[in-house]
């Protein structure tokens, strides 16, 4: 696909209430300059709607993350932090993962520990 021609539409961010206090943010597709405020957007709305204590985004389904995306996701770190609520990603493909670890942003999404 053309990054040109793509859109904010693009990217799916499913939102899912998964107990009294945790939230999941489902992500699909690309996460670059053009789609990251949409992560950035639903992350915040996330947390000003639901007031979990724990947010997993759930990268299962991200098959690339530029540094906007990575700058997207500690957005939301740095929002959780501030509504004491605990921020971790789940599940991110190797390349995700290994972009994650070389920018040394892993550990603070929960990256680390789980994934050695």
């Amino acid at each position: 696909m053309d990054r040109h021609r793509r859109s904010e539409g693009d990217l799916q961010v499913v939102v899912v209430p998964t107990g009294a206090d945790s939230v999941q943010l489902a992500v699909i597709g690309e996460v670059d300059c053009i789609t990251s405020p949409r992560l950035k957007a639903r992350l915040w709305w996330a947390l000003a709607e639901f007031d979990p204590r724990e947010l997993v985004v759930d990268l299962s389904g991200v098959s690339f993350l530029d540094s906007t995306g990575r700058g997207a996701l500690l957005y939301g770190w740095r929002i959780a932090q501030r509504h004491n609520c605990q921020l971790t990603v789940a599940d991110p493909q190797p390349r995700v993962l290994a972009m994650l670890r070389i920018a040394g942003v892993a550990a603070h999404l929960g990256l680390d520990a789980a994934h050695s």
